[in-house]
């Protein structure tokens, strides 16, 4: 079965309500998956990748993911919009070499803790001009405009 056939098939069985079915199916799909990438150290060394894409400096990767950590009202949120958007204006973080960016990218911004005011407030205070690779999944946008909740791990 295709990756296209497999993926209409689950399709298929979800509108049935055939979840077991679909269950099975991407047990399978995720089993053969796995044997195929799960490898010893050896084999590790022995998969070609193509090199990831600087984003910031020589420090941040496509691909990547990193964490910002600390109290409430440190700045966390300020920071990481502030990343955001500089990557999709492509601007410089200052004189900090370690902090160039390394071109235009589209990028999303996902917040499930703020108030949208607060959100478009901070947007608003950090452009320094249009971006337009710049979007923002908002949850209160998603609920005003869906009357749906912000859930990245509820299943169906």
């Amino acid at each position: 079965m295709s990756g296209n056939q497999a993926k209409a098939a689950i399709g298929n069985m979800l509108k049935n309500d055939g979840r077991a079915e679909a269950s099975a199916l991407l047990r399978a799909k995720w089993t053969g998956h796995f044997d195929k990438a799960i490898r010893s150290g050896d084999g590790l060394a022995g998969i070609a990748m193509p090199p990831r894409e600087p984003i910031i400096g020589k420090w941040f990767r496509q691909g990547e993911l990193g964490f910002i950590y600390g109290p409430r009202g440190l700045g966390k949120t300020w920071l990481a919009m502030f990343l955001a958007r500089k990557w999709a204006e492509g601007s410089s973080l200052g004189g900090l070499t370690e902090w160039k960016v390394q071109g235009v990218r589209r990028v999303l911004y996902v917040d499930g803790e703020m108030s949208i005011d607060g959100i478009r407030e901070r947007d608003a205070a950090l452009s320094v001009g249009p971006a337009p690779g710049m979007y923002y999944l908002q949850h209160e946008a998603l609920f005003h405009l869906t009357d749906e909740v912000l859930n990245l791990a509820r299943h169906g």
